[in-house]
């Protein structure tokens, strides 16, 4: 099984990999994006719970070089907004996924309107309430 999550065969099902993932390896270290794919729901609902574990004071103590992805879930309460990481209602977490990927550009690239509608000429409309992501560039190992 991959670790790439944009690999052809993960963008054109990602119920069956992620299916896959949540029954044989529910809490799973993808070492290519350096990252934790959490796929089981008693699993995420425990980590958002526990925000002294997971949440952006912690990913700040990190020695690695900054990567973005997983830190932007909570990002309007980092300026006085709505709800922090451990408050954010588990059924916002749980919602149809868009990948709008810009792996091409430059690691300070900004996502743009029309990159989105290219995504949408190519996928169909951004199903209401989906979350995004929109990952760039790559990190510095």
């Amino acid at each position: 099984m991959t670790d790439d999550l944009f690999a052809p065969e993960v963008i054109a099902d990602p119920y069956g990999y992620f299916g896959h993932l949540r029954d044989t390896d529910p809490i799973h270290w993808n070492a290519r994006s350096e990252l934790w794919v959490i796929t089981g729901y008693d699993d995420l609902v425990w980590l958002v719970r526990h925000p002294e574990l997971f949440s952006s004071a912690v990913i700040g103590s990190d020695q690695r070089p900054p990567y973005h992805n997983g830190t932007h879930v909570d990002a309007p309460s980092h300026f006085g907004g709505r709800w922090s990481v451990d408050q954010i209602p588990a059924d916002r977490l749980v919602r149809p996924g868009v990948c709008v990927a810009v792996t091409s550009q430059p690691d300070d690239y900004q996502i743009s309107a029309a990159d989105v509608k290219a995504w949408e000429a190519k996928n169909g409309p951004v199903p209401e309430g989906a979350i995004g992501d929109s990952p760039g560039g790559t990190r510095p190992q």
